[in-house]
């Protein structure tokens, strides 16, 4: 929208300004010097007029009828065969030392250059942008906030040192070596050095938190579920959440919605969500905004369903928790189902931060829409990944094996507790534990 409007309001300038040296180009010699006068008509022939001038001269002008022009306003033109004794009029006067060679006749004033309105224009312009960006932009209004564990956040100096941040980071593979070297994909992957050329979306002081935002209603254990996932984002990416007021349905139109042709069950689709709820509410302040419904999604044609899309150029992203399984089936089914949330939850804010899919099968930003492989993923990154997130976010890397390991434990999800308490370790004799954190300059 804003770069369409400054578009517009330039052509409009420079068509104004184009119009005004149109008036003037006369097929005259170059040895004519335009005059300027102004009156009305005391009396109108065919090829002839008398003008009353203001200073209560009179001139009589003889006019060639193709060049007479009135001005009804800013390109509109057309040939003045309309005139009449009595009208005001303006005319532009070319003279030679035998009389008048040339004259355009208009309607009314003379209208001044165009630099006169350039100021007022550019203002008027502007103030319109500002208006059409508070019409169109929906504040959001948080629920609640979920803050990592303190130490956790914003004391890493990765950014200064790239390669000795990757140095260190390769050095916790043998920790989780199937997250970190596991089976190759079919995709190239994006190194952690190409992820650093590419200028990506960081957090920083002006984008320091992440946003969810919930979509239709939630069952209470859907809503406990939206929860625990803010509590495990907040430790994984080291950055405060903020949980946003739920928006109705009823805010997706009926073109964004479909009901399965097969499964007959609801579905959104996800290029509306992403391009035009959350991206026109997206804050200022967000290095992320996900969104996250109980119905299920799909992405267009050719697609049946997917578990959550992103878009990292818009910092977007939408997660459905439709296809995570059964909350209410028993403590074993909400621990599986609130893993899979999660696993998708940072798996999507990963991409909103420019970090593309991994080549590596066991890492948590792998790209498969398989749900048996993912399951045997645990939520972890390899050292490529883990390098991103660090340069990211200036996460402390121990704190932020720690956090995830005491969640993990508290959910009752054992296994990953288990390989976030290996990685800690890893961490600990990488970076080990010093008694004072540095604060970077800028930190929040």
């Amino acid at each position: 929208m804003l770069p369409a409007l400054i578009v517009i309001a330039t052509a409009a300038l420079l068509g104004y300004r184009f119009l005004w040296h149109h008036l003037q180009r006369l097929p005259v010699g170059a040895e004519l010097s335009p005059r300027r006068t102004r009156g009305r008509i005391a009396a109108l022939g065919t090829g002839w007029l008398l003008l009353a001038q203001d200073e209560g001269e009179q001139l009589f002008v003889t006019t060639d009828g193709a060049r007479q022009m009135a001005w009804p306003g800013p390109g509109a033109w057309r040939i003045a065969t309309t005139l009449c004794v009595g009208d005001p009029v303006s005319l532009l006067l070319l003279d030679d030392a035998t009389g008048v060679a040339a004259v355009r006749i208009v309607r009314g004033a003379w209208p001044p250059p165009p630099c006169a309105h350039v100021p007022s224009a550019v203002l008027l312009t502007l103030m319109g942008i500002a208006l059409l960006q508070l019409v169109s932009t929906e504040r959001v209004a948080v629920e609640t906030e979920v803050d990592p564990p303190a130490g956790s956040s914003f004391v890493f100096d990765a950014p200064t040192d790239p390669e000795g941040l990757y140095a260190k980071t390769r050095r916790l593979a043998s920790a989780h070596p199937w997250a970190g070297e596991g089976s190759p994909l079919l995709e190239t992957g994006q190194s952690f050095h190409d992820y650093v050329g590419t200028d990506p979306n960081v957090a920083d002081l002006h984008r320091r938190f992440l946003y969810i935002q919930p979509v239709g209603p939630f069952s209470p254990s859907q809503e406990l579920a939206l929860r625990r996932t803010a509590g495990f984002l907040a430790r994984f990416f080291c950055l405060p959440v903020r949980v946003a007021d739920a928006v109705p349905l009823s805010t997706v139109p009926e073109v964004a919605q479909r009901v399965h042709p097969e499964w007959n069950n609801p579905q959104l689709l996800t290029s509306y969500v992403m391009h035009h709820l959350l991206r026109r509410r997206r804050p200022d302040d967000a290095a992320g905004y996900l969104g996250i419904t109980a119905v299920d999604i799909w992405p267009g044609r050719g697609w049946e369903a997917v578990y959550g899309q992103a878009s990292p150029v818009e910092r977007v992203g939408i997660v459905s928790m439709y296809r995570s399984g059964e909350l209410d089936a028993g403590p074993a089914m909400a621990r599986l189902a609130l893993l899979r949330t999660i696993k998708v939850a940072a798996h999507e804010t990963g991409h909103m931060l420019s970090m593309q899919h991994c080549a590596r099968r066991g890492c948590l930003m792998s790209g498969h829409n398989d749900r048996e492989e993912a399951d045997l993923r645990y939520p972890v990154l390899c050292p490529d990944c883990l390098a991103k997130l660090l340069w990211a976010t200036r996460c402390d890397p121990v704190e932020h094996y720690a956090a995830l390991a005491s969640f993990s434990w508290q959910q009752g999800l054992a296994d990953e507790a288990a390989v976030y308490a290996r990685l800690l370790d890893a961490a600990v004799l990488v970076w080990g534990r010093p008694k004072e954190r540095p604060q970077l300059a800028g930190s929040f």
